[in-house]
Order: structure tokens, then sequence, then C-alpha cells
């Protein structure tokens, strides 16, 4: 895994990549989707990783995508 910064440790850091089930709701729409997020490894804190956030967005769309009627 890659490493990222940890603004609680205040170093660059190895990171544990975790699921969390997240329900938007856009316009009169509720969907729940998995939503991925990364964990530092040392103390446990969530990280900011740009690939994650992509990852994300990709997933959100996808989620509202399938959720039309």
């Amino acid at each position: 895994m890659s490493d990222n910064y940890c603004n609680n440790c205040k170093k660059k850091v190895p990171i544990w990549m975790r699921e969390k089930k997240t329900t938007i709701k856009y316009v009169t729409r509720i969907t729940t989707y998995d939503e991925v997020y990364a964990v530092c490894q040392f103390c446990g804190k969530e990280v900011y990783d740009p690939k994650v956030a992509d990852m994300n967005v990709q997933r959100r769309a996808f989620a509202l995508s399938g959720s039309q009627e």
C-alpha cells in the first residue's frame, strides 16, 4: 500500500484501506454504496488519499445511475 501524510502523526505513514456503507440523497433519490477510505496504520485515524477520493466519486456516480427509475 502507498504512504500518505497523516495530520495526526505529522509524517508520511503506510495506510490500510477500509470500507463503509454510505447513504446519499440526490434530489429525491436515496441510495447506499460502499465507500472506501484510508486509515493510518499507526494511529488509526482517517487520512486523505486522492486515489481513494477519485474512486469514491466513481462509486457514487455508479450508485446513482443504478438507482434511477
